[in-house]
């Protein structure tokens, strides 16, 4: 076989039979490829051929397309890499794209029935959640705020009180989940002042491995105890109801807590979890997860308001699997009008946004998530278009996965990646 044949007639190079790309013309990178033995030479190889494995692509999809994108770009974008590069981008986003449009259309058209429950996915998915509720880690952290409230009971200016919000409150915690916690001084709002006290005054502790002040709209104080990190904000009563009012969904429904643990996970292992990065919180997250289940029908979860946690007696008449939610999930999200659909909890039912005078339309969101306790806040504020395209080929490759009926396949959308692992692999 002539590994060294140029067709120069149309502008195509090629490397072997049937490994071709469009105005890739060059002898050196031809003979580099003859030579070279090393991965981005196997992956270059894969790709010009189209031999690798599309689904096991899809699986950890994000990371793919960044590892790929590292391997192959160069600078200026017109050398072999970086077409190679752009090449391996645009078919692979458009497999997903394509793909879970054919899936979405059959189910639309009812060409397709809802896969029936896979006892061995179901498993894989339960083993992945329970892994994230370790009960002795939720000891550990309650130890570490008990002694953080001990310390700070020595300050003589106040009385001050910590109180944990988020994830360990609600329980919607991963393996990695920080703690958040809110300080109170008696009934007074904490001025400046107070506010560097209290690093000075845990700066100088030996059970506070580190400690800094982050001077922001709303400040919070970092640190680091029994090797738990903390994020600690001043006054926050809002994030406390918060917290308090999402374990009561949590708790609604015998698979809504695995549910909305599990949407974290994907969110957090795919690296579209951080608000600070132009992406989603994972508290938005748990906001689609619950308005999600709200409004699948039948319903998996009620409107709750916050004066009714205490006294819930709820029963759906859903009897979905986790498997089959977590598919319907990535459906109705891939095919979601975020631009002109509003996303609340406190509603409960599927809204326009321009329907909804406390929620204004604003050419700088994409998406708009109502914070369930201020109804004119939006959750997902920092959220940046190019982020949400990233989030959606997420969405897309999810829906192709899970219909796959592969156990390792569907693991691996919630497992953290695997970077000893080859990045694509061969049909």
């Amino acid at each position: 076989m002539d590994n060294s044949r140029d067709n120069n007639s149309d502008g195509v190079f090629t490397i072997e039979e049937g490994c071709q790309v469009a105005k890739i013309n060059d002898s050196s990178f031809k003979q580099f490829l003859a030579k070279d033995k090393s991965d981005k030479t196997r992956y270059i190889k894969l790709i010009l051929t189209n031999s690798f494995d599309r689904y096991h692509a899809l699986s950890t999809i994000g990371y793919v397309l960044y590892t790929i994108d590292d391997l192959l770009s160069q600078k200026p974008n017109k050398k072999p890499n970086s077409l190679v590069n752009q090449y391996f981008r645009d078919t692979i986003t458009n497999y997903a794209k394509s793909k879970s449009r054919e899936l979405l259309d059959a189910y639309r058209d009812s060409v397709l029935g809802l896969p029936a429950t896979n006892t061995e996915i179901v498993q894989v998915l339960m083993n992945i959640y329970r892994e994230q509720i370790d009960q002795s880690k939720i000891q550990e952290k309650q130890s570490a705020i008990d002694d953080l409230n001990r310390m700070i009971s020595g300050l003589d200016n106040g009385i001050y009180v910590f109180k944990p919000y988020g994830s360990f409150v609600n329980g919607i915690m991963i393996s990695n989940s920080d703690v958040d916690l809110s300080l109170f001084k008696d009934s007074q709002t904490l001025s400046p002042q107070d506010q560097v006290c209290v690093r000075d005054f845990l700066a100088k502790r030996k059970e506070v491995q580190s400690v800094q002040l982050v001077q922001s709209r709303l400040p919070i104080i970092k640190l680091v105890h029994s090797n738990i990190d903390f994020d600690v904000s001043f006054g926050n009563h809002s994030a406390v109801d918060n917290s308090l009012l999402l374990r009561a969904y949590a708790q609604a429904d015998p698979r809504a807590h695995a549910f909305l643990v599990l949407i974290k996970k994907w969110a957090a292992v795919k690296f579209i979890s951080s608000a600070a990065f132009g992406y989603l919180s994972s508290y938005a997250y748990s906001c689609l997860s619950i308005f999600f289940l709200q409004t699948i029908d039948p319903p998996v979860l009620p409107c709750i308001k916050l004066d009714q946690i205490s006294g819930l007696n709820w029963s759906s008449a859903n009897t979905l699997s986790i498997d089959q939610l977590l598919l319907k999930f990535f459906i109705f999200y891939s095919t979601f009008d975020f631009s002109q659909n509003l996303v609340s909890i406190s509603k409960g039912v599927m809204t326009r946004v321009q329907d909804c005078p406390t929620m204004p339309m604003s050419p700088t969101s994409c998406v708009y998530i109502q914070d369930p306790l201020i109804d004119d806040f939006n959750t997902a504020k920092s959220l940046k278009p190019g982020k949400l395209d990233l989030i959606k080929l997420e969405l897309y490759s999810a829906v192709c996965i899970l219909t796959s009926g592969s156990p390792t396949l569907s693991a691996n959308l919630f497992l953290a990646i695997d970077k000893s692992a080859p990045v694509l692999v061969s049909k």
